[in-house]
């Protein structure tokens, strides 16, 4: 379980930093592809002439490094996040799994011998269970303080990080309306959409796996075979599905929780953006 995120969060980064570099590459060639050009790859204040060499191309060069540099730390730091996050959904799945099969585990663990009596394996068994579940239990409960650790260290920048996505999202549709459909600048708004929607679906997406997963630990430890047990362990057992009840949330900012419900929420909102922009811009020619 723990391999399969492991491969998934690099397969998910390297395809984020691919997206990003030719993103920049593409802002890159455009000043040479129009008329009127070459010209700056971003606007802004320039405190001296660049309208002679080599200072243009110097220029040039620092912007187009210092886009390709913002783009790999934004990239980067949003695969950051997203790995702690998918860290948190495998564990949660490792502990299903232990729960479930958490009688199973404990007999392989202690080996049942044929010449030993029943109710010796039985009172060994009952007490390795014990030791698995309160395993289970602690668990649980640095899962929980890690998560909390990562909504107090990151919460806000998400917050941040949405919000700036949905205006970013809208302008760079309302640009692509403007552009020939197959020329540069049209592609590059292409790579620098995917970047933006891919970087916080997956955001979204194993935060998501975080709820379902902690929203299935009530009823994997009840799917443990308990019947047999002492009454500690079903006591224990019952403590552990009280303390699961409540599930476990990312929130940027508690203001909302990273999940799919919000994504398509932030799409929503980036549509109606653009909308509203499209009809301005309609209404001002």
């Amino acid at each position: 379980m723990l391999r399969s995120y492991i491969r998934t969060s690099k397969t998910i980064t390297l395809s984020l930093q691919v997206a990003c570099g030719t993103t920049c590459i593409f802002w890159g060639v455009y000043p040479y592809t129009v008329s009127g050009g070459p010209f700056l790859p971003t606007a802004g204040y320039i405190p001296y002439d660049t309208d002679y060499s080599p200072v243009f191309e110097i220029t040039f060069v620092y912007e187009f490094i210092a886009v390709l540099c913002s783009g790999v730390m934004n990239t980067g730091a949003l695969s950051l996040i997203e790995g702690l996050i998918m860290v948190v959904g495998a564990e949660l799945r490792t502990l299903n799994d232990s729960l479930e099969n958490l009688k199973e585990y404990s007999e392989s663990t202690i080996g049942v011998h044929s010449n030993s009596c029943y109710k010796m394996v039985s009172e060994e068994l009952d007490k390795k269970m014990i030791e698995n579940l309160i395993d289970c239990l602690i668990k649980h409960k640095y899962v929980i303080r890690f998560l909390d650790e990562i909504s107090l260290i990151f919460g806000k920048a998400l917050l941040v990080q949405y919000l700036i996505i949905v205006l970013m999202l809208c302008t760079a549709l309302f640009e692509m309306t403007k552009v020939p459909v197959g020329s540069v600048p049209f592609f590059s708004y292409v790579c620098f959409q995917y970047c933006s929607v891919t970087g916080i679906f997956v955001l979204c997406y194993f935060g998501n796996e975080v709820i379902v997963e902690s929203t299935r630990l009530t009823s994997s430890a009840y799917s443990c075979d308990w019947t047999g047990s002492s009454q500690t362990f079903k006591k224990l057992l019952l403590v552990f599905m009280i303390r699961s009840q409540k599930e476990l949330e990312l929130y940027a900012a508690n203001v909302f929780s990273i999940s799919l419900e919000n994504f398509l929420k932030i799409m929503k909102s980036a549509v109606s953006y653009f909308t509203v922009l499209q009809q301005f811009s309609d209404e001002m020619a």
